[in-house]
């Protein structure tokens, strides 16, 4: 599964993003890390002539409090907010959700304004905002606008952003001491589309009461108030807040849809400084060496290392973003190379399995496999092990538990598992003992 051939750009500033838009006239999509968009071009799914990236410009990558809010860019990753980007402001609650989100891979290079143009139903950051009622701020060539989120998700994947609009950064209320929240999902297994989803946050000292109900067809419901709130409790009460609350809004005309995708095949954008119709240079820092080539707009970083780079210790099954046979790390952290553009690794740092060398962790890794038989026929095993090295660096002190659910985002085969968790908790304990004989 390949995308459709298309013009790349990356932008250097939200004023050119809106100024290409503009010039595109439809045929132009936004992009930051590509985990949302980038399944959806190798399905087919989404085939634009140009591809916007967003994901250097500083503005759109900063958090931090502004007017009373909480207030992050839309290029913030996932992994970020994981890591502690407005632990404090949401009380845990915006680090939390970012932790359910997929895998760390994806997690590592999606971002919120991704997931929220995206507006999958099923998406944790669609009902995250609808509950806390963020505001998600635009700019297109009329100026910039805050839309609620509960205006601004209309339908399954349709949102209110224009087609020459983009998303800049979305405010976020800062909860009090007295709030109280909860949020749960049920998936299948950790990290895949959520099939039922709901979170409330409760704060009595401003008279804050509301409860999402995510995963369904549409935009999610919203109640908000108490004593709404607390009618959920029966059946009928839920029913009937599912019937209210869910916003019913007019979609496009199927005549309108069905008349653009002749265009979305033909249409060639206008071109600007730094599109090249045929191939763009990009230069990497792989696996310790500066290499340099001339790589197709379309062309996955999976599909430049096998075949530019000659690299085919990558491995590619399902190229889109799931399996995680493809991992490799990007400026050090594990990235799904199938659904990263090669493109938008110009003046990255990658590493496959080939560049380890010496490294100590994948030393231990590697025989740590061998000796809990922790592969077998190999397929998935480059990418565990890039994985497995996340793991072990970034969660000294992680148990079974945790461990399987870091792996959740690694399929094998063959082994079941066992021997790999076996493995990393050996190589874990390894290095606790081995900290605590040099202290």
């Amino acid at each position: 599964m390949k995308a459709a051939d298309l013009q790349y750009a990356a932008c250097a500033e939200p004023a050119e993003a809106v100024a290409r838009l503009t010039a595109a006239e439809g045929m132009a999509k936004v992009c930051a890390g590509t985990q949302s968009l980038g399944p959806m071009m190798n399905l087919r799914l989404a085939q634009p002539a140009l591809l916007l990236d967003v994901s250097r410009m500083p503005a759109l990558t900063r958090a931090g409090l502004r007017d009373g809010r909480f207030v992050t860019g839309a290029a913030l990753t996932h992994a970020r907010v994981e890591d502690g980007e407005g632990a404090a402001p949401s009380r845990g609650l915006l680090p939390q959700v970012a932790a359910g989100i997929a895998y760390r891979a994806v997690r590592n290079r999606g971002t919120l304004g991704g997931s929220l143009a995206h507006a999958d139903p099923a998406a944790d950051w669609v009902s995250t905002a609808c509950l806390l009622d963020a505001g998600i701020h635009v700019l297109g060539p009329r100026g910039a606008r805050r839309v609620a989120a509960t205006d601004f998700f209309l339908a399954a994947f349709t949102t209110a952003l224009a087609d020459d609009e983009l998303i800049v950064e979305i405010d976020w209320p800062v909860l009090s001491p007295q709030a109280r929240w909860a949020y749960r999902k049920q998936c299948r297994k950790p990290g895949e589309f959520a099939e039922a989803m709901v979170a409330i946050w409760t704060d009595p000292a401003q008279a804050i009461a509301r409860l999402v109900i995510g995963a369904l067809d549409g935009a999610p419901a919203v109640v908000s108030g108490a004593a709404e709130v607390a009618a959920l409790r029966e059946r009928a009460g839920a029913d009937r807040a599912l019937r209210c609350h869910r916003p019913h809004r007019p979609l496009p005309a199927p005549a309108a849809v069905g008349d653009a995708r002749p265009r979305l095949r033909a249409a060639r954008c206008p071109a600007g400084p730094g599109d090249h119709a045929m191939t763009l240079p990009i230069t990497l820092t792989l696996n310790g060496e500066t290499r340099s080539a001339q790589v197709e707009p379309r062309c996955s970083l999976a599909d430049h290392l096998r075949e530019t780079e000659g690299l085919t210790g990558t491995h590619l099954g399902c190229e889109h973003g799931v399996c995680g046979a493809c991992t490799v790390m990007i400026d050090g952290a594990p990235a799904r190379s199938c659904i990263t553009l090669a493109a938008a690794c110009d003046g990255r740092a990658v590493r496959t399995i080939e560049g380890w060398g010496d490294d100590p962790v994948m030393a231990q890794l590697r025989e740590a496999f061998s000796q809990e038989h922790a592969l077998q026929c190999g397929y998935c095993t480059p990418g565990m092990l890039a994985t497995a090295h996340d793991i072990v660096t970034r969660l000294p002190e992680a148990d079974a538990d945790r461990i399987r659910l870091e792996l959740a985002g690694n399929l094998c085969r063959c082994t079941g598992y066992r021997g790999i968790v076996l493995a990393i908790q050996r190589v874990l304990a390894q290095r606790r003992a081995g900290a605590v004989d040099a202290a």
